[in-house]
């Protein structure tokens, strides 16, 4: 009685985390009173970072803490490549392979240690990928920290790097009065449009079109002699944030891919024509639960993002399956061919995806297929075309990124040097 009252009392707390994450005005103000308990260790690291004779003028780059494979490191390793002289600081948990790799380039900082909180008292820039993660302290954004202790480092500006190409409508999470952002990275002109339109509310300056710097080694390599490799690359859905695995296992979002991964015709095909699957969830939300995933197949591979080198995977790979993932927009700019697997468009669109200057119908890079049997006859006829994208496709990669080359990382640079002087 007291297990089946204990596991109601857990799904009720997660339901409230849920509601709370989809209500931003409820929300923020939590975040705000969550921001001003933590004055105290602020205001001492404050100090700290007064009295520490280390060098100030710190550029804090990095992602989500534990990681280094975004956007984040590629500006860091662009820096530490072209421009030594500036006092670049990647955070990154020591616990976790990624750092190792970053050390090599340079200097880094424990993320959410003492050091990491003095650092933002001496830093010109925070540069990364997401908003909440650069600051180490528990569980608020820039917003709340510029709006609250911002005046300790006036002069301390936030660059959103993003970590991809924004394609929903973002104006309700993402508009100027919630994030704060001093410079919002943008990679393509339709995008820029977006997010400098009025009703995001940013001053004139601060969206910016550089290009993302993970894009500079994808198109140095783009290249890159594909593999008979197929990358399986579904985004999370935020009805699964939080909950158990056995309702993980329940979920229509594990039934259709646990499917697909074990079609026996499909996979009979795979071992005919000597292909690989990679089975790769990006999102973090979705990699906890890889263990969960099941195949008796060689040709099929479950890939862990803290082991491999997401990259390398994506110029190696011959054809993409994603659903709604912006990692689509990296395959697309390489101009190799992708399917969208949604089979689930308008329970996800109702808690995610809103349209926008985008739509998959219009602007993606594939045919979008919402059953299992026409995703396998779709892929078959890709790999029997030798991984080939298809003109129309191609054209639509083309017309959409206006910015094609290795200078996005330099782009940037040159923005953020002229504010220095």
């Amino acid at each position: 009685m007291r297990i089946k009252l204990l596991k109601g009392l857990i799904n009720l707390i997660a339901k409230i985390v849920y509601w709370l994450k989809r209500h931003n005005g409820i929300k923020d103000n939590i975040k705000l009173i969550i921001a001003a308990i933590q004055a105290p260790i602020i205001f001492i690291a404050f100090l700290a970072a007064k009295l520490d004779i280390h060098s100030d003028n710190i550029w804090l780059v990095g992602e989500m803490g534990v990681d280094a494979k975004d956007n984040g490191f590629a500006f860091y390793r662009y820096l530490k490549r072209e421009h030594p002289k500036i006092n670049a600081v990647y955070y990154i948990n020591d616990s976790f392979i990624a750092a190792e790799k970053v050390k090599e380039l340079g200097e880094t900082v424990k993320t959410n240690s003492f050091n990491h909180m003095k650092l933002i008292f001496k830093a010109d820039y925070i540069i990364a990928t997401h908003d909440q993660y650069p600051l180490p302290w528990k569980k608020f954004n820039w917003r709340e920290f510029k709006k609250l202790y911002g005046w300790l480092n006036p002069d301390l500006k936030f660059v959103f790097l993003q970590h991809g190409v924004m394609l929903s409508d973002a104006k309700e999470n993402a508009n100027y009065k919630r994030t704060n952002f001093d410079y919002f990275v943008t990679t393509a002109e339709r995008e820029y449009k977006e997010i400098s339109a009025p009703v995001f509310g940013y001053p004139h300056g601060n969206v910016i079109k550089t290009g993302i710097s993970r894009y500079d080694r994808l198109y140095e390599l783009r290249n890159t002699n594909v593999k008979r490799q197929i990358i399986l690359s579904p985004t999370w859905r935020q009805y699964l944030a939080d909950v158990s695995e056995a309702e993980f296992i329940e979920s229509n979002y594990y039934k259709h891919i646990e499917s697909f991964i074990n079609n026996m015709d499909f996979l009979n095909f795979l071992e005919e024509q000597n292909v690989e699957l990679l089975f790769l969830p990006p999102h973090r939300e979705i990699q906890k639960f890889l263990h969960l995933f099941h195949t008796n197949s060689n040709k099929v591979k479950l890939l862990n993002v803290d082991t491999i080198d997401v990259q390398d995977v994506l110029l190696e790979s011959g054809v993409m399956i994603t659903d709604y993932s912006s990692i689509s927009m990296d395959f697309g700019y390489l101009r190799k061919p992708v399917v969208y697997y949604q089979y689930d468009q308008k329970e996800f669109k109702k808690g995610h995806y809103k349209t926008s200057y985008y739509t998959f119908e219009k602007d993606g890079f594939g045919p979008i297929i919402k059953d299992e049997l026409n995703l396998i006859n779709q892929v078959k006829k890709i790999i029997l075309n030798d991984f080939q994208m298809e003109e129309f496709y191609q054209k639509r990669s083309i017309d959409f990124f206006d910015l094609r080359d290795a200078q996005n990382s330099q782009r940037l640079f040159n923005i953020l040097e002229k504010r220095a002087d």
